[in-house]
């Protein structure tokens, strides 16, 4: 499963940040609020792992964590079969949060075609490698939404 990343905020969620005089940050609260189909459909997608389903030894500064009706979990995709982050793993998220790309919108990052790894999948390229998933993560912008 992959997901569509052209999604863009509705003009109502706009209009009333706007209106309520929130600024961006209210804009960006209802973009959250709108895509929460989206985040309980990716919940529903990919296993979602608790910290201690996950390996000991595990540096959790490197994996991604996702927020999940207040409880913290794991994408699995990250982990390989003996339950350790994938070696590109940590470089790639940190690109990511250089680009100022929340911990949702990165999720859908990695599991998105994306247009300059000829669409292929960035979570596919971290698991077979494939350092061209590190130059596409610095480039990576925040209009994934999440």
């Amino acid at each position: 499963m992959y997901f569509d990343t052209k999604y863009k905020p509705t003009k109502v969620a706009m209009m009333n940040a706007y209106k309520n005089k929130e600024g961006f940050a209210g804009i960006e609260a209802e973009i959250y609020a709108d895509n929460e189909w989206l985040r309980n459909e990716f919940a529903a997608d990919f296993e979602l792992l608790t910290k201690s389903q996950i390996s000991d030894g595990v540096d959790f500064d490197g994996v991604l964590c996702l927020d999940v009706e207040g409880r913290d979990y794991y994408p699995g995709f990250q982990f390989d079969d003996a339950g350790m982050p994938f070696a590109l793993l940590a470089q790639v998220l940190s690109h990511l949060k250089g680009r100022e790309l929340s911990n949702w919108q990165s999720a859908f990052w990695l599991v998105s075609p994306e247009n300059s790894l000829d669409g292929d999948l960035p979570v596919d390229l971290i698991h077979a490698g494939d350092e061209r998933v590190i130059a596409a993560a610095e480039s990576a912008y925040g209009m994934v939404e999440g």
